[in-house]
């Protein structure tokens, strides 16, 4: 009885090579297009010049740190506390040259009659004269423009070689590594996409994901671990062809831990949000008619699904039962070759109402594509159109194509890696959900092994509904009593409508939009460091209009520069204001 449910368990993580590789071409897709869209903001990020006056609430001049908005040190130790860059190395010069390069040189101070003792602030002091220039210039460096764009186009190039098939497994690692270096660098403009790309390349790195159509697969045909197994695989199929003449068998796959990650990743982003989601917003059904009244992220579709409120409520519920059954859907053994595929093709049509309803980026298509990994090969011998909508795989034997893995110690020790790395991932996604938090606690100590492998994604996925239509506006009062909001005139990506006016728009805005999304929700986790990100915002906002106002000339520059700037959040359906922040400049 356990050998055949192993063998069922076994046979729900099976994924067809030609599907691999179709998933492989569309992740490349994906991941470039983010890629391209950070290229499109890195110019706000790494602005060449500054304006002069001083920073909010502190006596001291800008530096270009203090008008970045991804503030690495503070980003970073907000979002993936243990975490330092992979490839973004100025954090670890700093604090190199902070601890090992300098000392702190304390002199006392003159003290008067009755006066307590004071001391100078500590001073930096370089121990070692010929090391400061090249640390301080390497740090520069790290922290450049011309560095960002070179990581960038690493990643584009690591990205198509991916896509392409060509030295596939090397062109895997290095852009997991710069995928992930980007997310920990600019961590406000992450979402769940994401933290799916970031996942799905990490467990391919374990799969066979160049061994068809791929250019590696028709210049190396005989090369490589995988292809020589496919090759076997092929030699048996025909020989028994000529020995019993049964026809010859297409179409390759293999289960492995690897495949089972993946299910199991996919399952738990949806477990994860159904556990955020038990709530009285999803309860009464109200949660999806609610989301889909706040403007700032919805496109025109939300407004005719909007006179449907019966209909909103029928898929509000709809949604939280089959994520809440997704386990029992997709893994249970005799049960889902019959509800799988359909639990599929719901959760595809789910995505594709969100896309078409919510500006989300990338995660309704790269969910997509995750799910399709485990629909059967249509031309393959498990027949994938003449038997659709039931999986045959749901059955007491193993698939025909399916090729066995590798009995080797090395890659034994490999597969136990992926199951202990995917219980870790596992683990953190119920730590964090609202509703197992008292009961389920993840190891401190291992938490720094999730952030260096960016293991550690976070899918609430509109478990906590907005209650306000909010939106966002940049006000301007000038001395002459004038007040206008300039976001408007701002140039792209830094203007973001607080309405889309169309089904598309340009994946830098959307990244724009993203932030102040992610800003909302941190805001009530971390309201110190939200309020320094958004003490930066504004003041890169500010320092472009100064400089259009300046170029246009039709502000006077005295009031320019003694402009009062606020940066509020607005209530769209009743206009009310609240204040973010109130520092005159």
């Amino acid at each position: 009885m356990m050998a055949m449910i192993g063998r069922r368990l076994r046979n729900a993580f099976v994924i067809d090579l030609e599907v691999l590789a179709i998933f492989r071409l569309l992740l490349a897709l994906i991941v470039i297009w983010g890629l391209l869209g950070r290229i499109e903001i890195g110019g706000y990020l790494f602005p060449k010049s500054l304006a002069t006056p001083p920073l909010n609430d502190l006596n001291v001049q800008p530096t270009a740190a203090d008008h970045q908005l991804y503030s690495s040190r503070e980003s970073r130790s907000a979002w993936t506390p243990w975490h330092w860059s992979l490839l973004w190395l100025d954090q670890v010069v700093s604090q190199t040259h902070n601890t090992v390069l300098s000392v702190q040189s304390v002199q006392p101070v003159a003290e008067l009659a009755g006066d307590p003792p004071t001391q100078t602030p500590p001073i930096p002091q370089p121990v070692f004269e010929a090391w400061h220039g090249p640390f301080e210039r390497a740090t520069s460096f790290l922290a450049s423009r011309l560095w960002f764009d070179c990581v960038i186009g690493i990643g584009i190039a690591s990205a198509i070689l991916f896509g392409l098939g060509l030295f596939t497994k090397s062109a895997n690692i290095v852009l997991w590594i710069v995928v992930v270096s980007i997310q920990h660098r600019l961590p406000l403009f992450n979402s769940g996409a994401d933290s799916l790309e970031r996942l799905f390349l990490f467990w391919m790195m374990f799969l066979p994901a160049g061994a068809m159509f791929s250019l590696d697969a028709w210049w190396f045909a005989r090369q490589g671990f995988w292809r020589k197994r496919i090759n076997q695989v092929q030699a048996q199929r025909f020989q028994t062809h000529l020995t019993s003449g049964q026809p010859l068998r297409g179409g390759y796959a293999i289960s492995n831990w690897a495949t089972c990650a993946i299910l199991v990743q996919l399952v738990s982003i949806y477990e994860y949000s159904a556990l955020a989601k038990l709530n009285d917003d999803w309860w009464n059904g109200s949660a999806v008619e609610q989301a889909l009244q706040w403007s700032f992220i919805t496109k025109p579709m939300a407004a005719q699904l909007l006179m449907y409120p019966a209909l909103l409520r029928l898929v509000t519920w709809s949604v939280l039962t089959v994520e809440l059954l997704s386990p029992v859907l997709v893994f249970c053994p005799g049960l889902f070759g019959w509800t799988r595929r359909w639990t599929i093709c719901f959760l595809v049509l789910m995505h594709l109402g969100i896309a078409t309803t919510l500006s989300i980026g990338t995660f309704s298509l790269i969910c997509s594509a995750g799910w399709l990994l485990f629909f059967a090969w249509p031309l393959g011998p498990s027949g994938g159109w003449r038997r659709l909508w039931i999986d045959q795989r749901d059955q007491d034997r193993e698939p025909p194509e399916q090729i066995a893995s590798s009995s080797r110690p090395g890659a034994t020790a490999v597969e136990w890696l992926v199951v202990f790395l995917m219980s870790l991932s596992v683990w953190w996604n119920l730590s964090q959900a609202s509703v197992l938090k008292s009961w389920v606690k993840y190891p401190q100590p291992l938490f720094p092994v999730l952030c260096q492998l960016g293991l550690d994604p976070n899918f609430p996925m509109f478990g906590q509904v907005p209650l306000k239509n909010l939106g966002w506006v940049h006000r301007v009062d000038l001395a002459s009593g004038e007040s206008f909001d300039i976001r408007p005139s701002l140039p792209s990506p830094l203007s973001v409508p607080n309405q889309l006016s169309g089904w598309f728009e340009p994946h830098s805005v959307y990244l724009w939009r993203q932030l102040h999304v992610n800003l909302l929700y941190l805001e009530m986790q971390q309201p110190e460091f939200v309020h320094l990100v958004r003490e930066r915002l504004r003041d890169l906002e500010l320092h472009v209009w100064r400089e259009q106002a300046r170029a246009a000339g039709t502000i006077a520059t005295h009031e320019i520069d003694s402009a009062y700037s606020q940066l509020l959040r607005v209530d769209q359906t009743t206009g009310d204001e609240e204040a973010w922040s109130t520092t005159e400049l």
